[in-house]
């Protein structure tokens, strides 16, 4: 590269970064408006951060919501866990068969129950047998 070429590129370089700082001021000295810090302090901080005690309230709110989930989540836990053994408790036992009491027969006439013993008539009335009719014998 050449030394004419070099200086070329740096003058026009040079000649561009004071078209541009021109050209900024002009615009400053138009609108009119300072660009910069200035001298008073800024106060709309202040008025768009929260306060301190407000994210103390909000910290405490999010805490006791969080521990309110918490319980509902442990009661519905205790609830599904007395359900389940429930279930469990109900299918596995089944209920014991209760059985009937014993039926105690007697035999009131003193022999033999099926009629045919000695001294029975096997027609179902007399002194030693049974009257299977249904009929009360009054004699």
């Amino acid at each position: 590269m050449s030394f004419r070429r070099l200086a070329t590129g740096a003058a026009l370089a040079t000649a561009g970064i004071l078209a541009a700082v021109g050209i900024g001021l002009l615009a400053n000295s138009i609108s009119g408006d300072n660009v910069g810090l200035s001298a008073e302090p800024l106060s709309a901080g202040e008025t768009l951060a929260p306060k301190a005690d407000d994210r103390a309230k909000q910290r405490a709110q999010q805490r006791a919501a969080a521990r309110e989930r918490a319980r509902k989540r442990r009661a519905a836990a205790r609830r599904r866990a007395q359900r389940e053994a429930a279930a469990r408790t109900n299918t596995t036992e089944a209920p014991t068969p209760v059985a009937p009491p014993p039926t105690t027969t007697f035999d009131d006439h003193g022999g033999d129950d099926d009629n045919s013993g000695p001294g029975s008539d096997n027609s179902g009335k007399g002194s030693g047998g049974s009257d299977d009719s249904g009929k009360i014998d009054d004699d």
